[in-house]
This record gives structure tokens, sequence and C-alpha cells, in this order.
């Protein structure tokens, strides 16, 4: 997995284009295993694009972090 920390901070990366090509799928990936291992950026930061993005179903997926 890496760095938990690293993730997240990746996970910012691609969920917004800097520096790397803009993937959302992959940052979601990230912030999850940040979040899965403690990180509460990853955590925070999972739910805002999980919410933001999608429906219903994804926002429940949020909410349980």
């Amino acid at each position: 997995m890496g760095d938990p920390q690293s993730c997240a901070r990746m996970g910012a990366m691609v969920a917004t284009g800097t520096g790397t090509p803009l993937d959302v799928d992959r940052a979601i990936g990230l912030y999850s295993l940040a979040c899965e291992a403690g990180v509460a950026d990853g955590c925070a930061n999972l739910a805002v694009l999980l919410t933001g993005i999608s429906d219903h179903a994804n926002a429940l997926d949020a909410a349980e972090y």
C-alpha cells in the first residue's frame, strides 16, 4: 500500500488533476486506502468526493467512514 498519508496526498492530486491526469476512480481508491489506515484527511476527502459526484448510495458509503 505504501504510506497512508501519501495516499491521501496523491488522492488529492489525482482528484483535481494537479501534476497528474484527473482520475476520480483512482482518487477514490487512494482516499479509501488512506481512510482505512486511519488518516482523517483521507476519510474527509473521500466523503466529500463521493457525496459530490454521485447518488444516494455513494453518500451512504461516505457516511460509513
